[in-house]
């Protein structure tokens, strides 16, 4: 009697064994299976995710490179309208020259007087600017146009993408 009930419990514990490993490998395979299906479904959908931004990357960099154009074609429309402002400065002052109106020639006594005197409607003798400082002045003013066309156009261009940026 003894030996059947060790028997038994000896049976019982090889099954017991037996059942629990055969257990936990049926849910190990489960348990696995279910990761990779997750892992899977995971990868799915981050290549969807991934495609989606691509294609939005790809429609964002076509708006932002027909802006770019847009602007650029402004830019050039905007310096050539300075260049053509500039060429008549240029036939201004080499047709009349550049003046200083507040000068007064070197020879020209102050008056003493506190009475206003009226200015001469032509400008002083003395007071017309040399060739050498007209074409400082009119390089001057290219540089500075330059540098206004080149703010207009980054002005521009921040205005364009926070336009998008906006419908976005």
């Amino acid at each position: 009697m003894i030996s059947t009930i060790k028997t038994t419990v000896i049976a019982a514990g090889i099954s017991f064994a037996v059942g629990a490993v055969s257990a936990w490998w049926i849910t190990a395979d489960y348990k696995n299976a279910k990761h990779e299906s997750i892992v899977a479904k995971m990868k799915l959908d981050a290549a969807d995710a991934v495609a989606k931004a691509q294609q939005k990357a790809i429609e964002v960099e076509r708006e932002n490179n027909r802006l770019a154009q847009e602007i650029e074609v402004q830019n050039a429309k905007f310096k050539q309208e300075l260049d053509k402002i500039g060429r008549d400065n240029e036939r201004l002052v080499n047709e009349f020259g550049l003046y200083d109106r507040h000068a007064t020639p070197s020879d020209c006594p102050v008056p003493t007087d506190a009475k206003p005197t009226t200015q001469p409607a032509t400008p002083p003798t003395g007071s017309k600017l040399s060739r050498e400082l007209s074409e400082f002045l009119l390089s001057e003013t290219r540089r500075a146009d330059q540098a206004a066309a080149y703010a207009k156009t980054c002005f521009e261009w921040i205005q364009s993408i926070q336009k998008l940026e906006a419908k976005r």
